[in-house]
């Protein structure tokens, strides 16, 4: 969903292992992953070596614009491990269901016959029997 695939790093793919965002256009990659990317640039690139391009959108940025997002990183780490959890409850079996009492299977289906209403006091304090609505 939405929320795993902000949890992911757009270079590697994989969960966000120490996330870092450049702070000129606000990418959030994963420290080695975007640093890797921009020496490989810088070597390429050797007439040009403090410049580099994004590999999101390609703006300019640097390695010194680079921000730990230390929020992030624990929001992933507790995503990681919830989801975890669920795949760990999914996969076990279920129990065998036990039967419902008669009264649960019953519960939505109209009944047959006249439906009454219960019991009430009338305004002598008598209770009335059961009137047909």
């Amino acid at each position: 969903g939405e929320l795993e695939e902000a949890c992911r790093c757009a270079i590697c793919g994989d969960f966000f292992d120490t996330p870092v965002t450049m702070a000129e256009c606000g990418h959030t990659f994963c420290s080695l992953c975007v640093r890797r990317n921009i020496e490989y640039q810088q070597r390429s690139n050797s007439a040009l070596v403090d410049t580099a391009s994004c590999p999101q959108c390609r703006g300019p940025v640097t390695t010194r614009s680079i921000k730990l997002q230390p929020n992030l990183r624990a929001i992933v780490e507790a995503f990681t491990k919830v989801r975890s959890q669920l795949f760990q409850r999914l996969q076990k079996p279920e129990s065998p269901r036990q039967a419902l009492p008669r009264e649960a299977v019953n519960v939505g289906k109209k009944a047959s016959g006249p439906v009454t209403r219960s019991r009430r006091q009338g305004k002598n304090g008598e209770e009335d029997s059961k009137v047909p609505e």
